[in-house]
């Protein structure tokens, strides 16, 4: 997701028109339909103590769709910032490659992995020793 949105900033940073900017545009969603789309839902349902599980999910959810909705919200604003810094929407699409690197890191070094664990032993892992 990173190269495909380094990708879509140097697209509009260049002024490139046409097929290519929908076909980069499209390829934006392919990582999120096939694999990160799910990921806030998967952590949210595997990482919490199954006796805070309910009230925490409900937290974090609503949290996600908040920041979604903050996202999208943002989009216009941010888009004119970045003209302004960068001469183009390009800056915009550099943000969200900053931001999914910063996910990637998180992901590899914070979070715990849980393929074959159960929830208690998930939950077992994030008491103090």
């Amino acid at each position: 997701m990173a190269a495909i949105t380094l990708l879509a900033g140097l697209v509009f940073h260049f002024q490139v028109t046409g097929l290519p900017v929908l076909l980069v545009l499209m390829l934006c969603t392919v990582p999120h339909g096939i694999a990160l789309g799910g990921i806030p839902w998967l952590m949210m349902s595997e990482l919490f103590p199954t006796r805070i599980r309910a009230k925490a999910v409900s937290i974090t959810t609503t949290f996600l769709w908040v920041t979604i909705f903050t996202g999208g919200y943002l989009f216009p604003w941010l888009t004119e910032v970045s003209t302004q810094l960068t001469g183009s929407a390009g800056g915009v699409f550099w943000l969200f490659t900053g931001i999914c690197i910063l996910a990637f890191f998180f992901g590899l070094l914070m979070m715990p992995e849980t393929r074959g664990r159960s929830l208690e032993q998930i939950a077992e892992s994030w008491r103090k020793k």
